[in-house]
């Protein structure tokens, strides 16, 4: 049996112009995230990048992230 195909090409296509703008701004473990979210298939393991994502997003601008949180 074959599993479900998901197809990653727009997911893909923004995780790239992002790790472009990480490159620019040399934000380096934002670079190996959103490098690793280029590359993974398992959507596990993609939920747990984003979520380490979310956590350096925090921290380059946590009070952006607070009003962020408190706005949903």
């Amino acid at each position: 049996k074959k599993g479900l195909r998901v197809d990653f090409d727009a997911f893909r296509n923004l995780v790239h112009k992002n790790l472009g703008v990480a490159r620019n701004l040399r934000i380096k473990n934002v670079q190996k995230i959103l490098y690793s979210l280029m590359k993974e298939e398992d959507l596990g393991k993609i939920k747990r990048c984003m979520e380490y994502l979310e956590g350096c997003v925090i921290l380059l601008k946590p009070e952006v992230a607070y009003k962020a949180y408190k706005s949903t």
